[in-house]
């Protein structure tokens, strides 16, 4: 079984928890991008475009000056820490992590990636293995709400926030939007989730509601196409200028019963 898969399903397996230090997410330092403090999300995201022509064209990488929403981030297993949970000392993977997926959301939005205790990639080892991984999954579920909340509470002033996640931060993701979010106040700020690579977003068979989460409505936006098992994206979508009509739009696998939800990733309108 391939170490992306099994950082999906980790999350659900362990249950280890120790005494824990909360994380003061005041603190700059706390997190790989910020408004005040960018950090890793100032790495060179210019990128080569190929025109119809086979012309080549540079298309420079620019901060929004005025962005009109805001990006909260959760990066995916990437620690090489010898530790089963990470330190709050990123090194190069996380830099690389943002660099890959996120710092070019910078063009359009404020952008907000907090560090989190996660499960490295040694623990993961380790459960391939069959060997004890000792991960304490409440830290790093807890490290991750407590970064959402000083945001809401310090940051936030009423602006929507994209909220993106892939592997293990989609699944704590996945678990912020259950516990803090879903039918509260909250998301009447959500613009939009991307959820890659999390494999348990689900609905009950013959409902758009229920399921993983309760108060998104969901609406199939086309016939099953194909969801690729190591990119399984759910993305609920509540349009910035449209808050209260929240809606998920997605396509639907049968799986035991219920429905695990997969985007047509080739739809323009996503």
């Amino acid at each position: 079984m391939k170490l992306k898969h099994i950082a999906c399903l980790f999350l659900l397996a362990t249950n280890t928890s120790f005494a824990q230090t909360s994380l003061d997410y005041a603190n700059e330092d706390l997190w790989l991008c910020h408004p005040d403090s960018l950090r890793f999300c100032l790495q060179n995201q210019s990128a080569t475009t190929i025109n119809e022509d086979g012309r080549l064209k540079i298309e420079p990488h620019r901060f929004s000056p005025t962005p009109a929403f805001d990006c909260f981030y959760v990066y995916p297993t990437v620690s090489d820490d010898s530790s089963a949970n990470s330190d709050v000392h990123p090194g190069r993977f996380e830099a690389h992590a943002i660099q890959a997926q996120f710092a070019r959301f910078g063009e359009v939005c404020r952008l907000y990636a907090p560090i989190y205790r996660q499960a490295t990639s040694t623990a993961l080892r380790n459960l391939l293995v069959g060997k004890a991984a000792d991960i304490d999954r409440d830290m790093l579920v807890n490290d991750v709400a407590a970064a959402w909340q000083h945001y809401l509470e310090s940051e936030n002033d009423g602006r929507g926030v994209l909220l993106i996640g892939h592997s293990q931060g989609a699944g704590v993701l996945t678990e912020l939007i259950v516990n803090e979010i879903d039918g509260q106040e909250a998301q009447n700020r959500i613009v939009a989730a991307y959820l890659l690579g999390a494999s348990g977003v689900l609905v009950p068979k013959g409902r758009d509601i229920g399921g993983t989460f309760k108060a998104f409505a969901s609406l199939l936006v086309s016939e099953f196409l194909g969801c690729f098992r190591d990119h399984r994206i759910a993305i609920i979508v509540q349009p910035i200028y449209e808050w209260p009509q929240r809606r998920v739009v997605l396509l639907s696998i049968l799986l035991n019963g219920r429905i695990i939800r997969c985007t047509n990733k080739l739809a323009k309108n996503l």
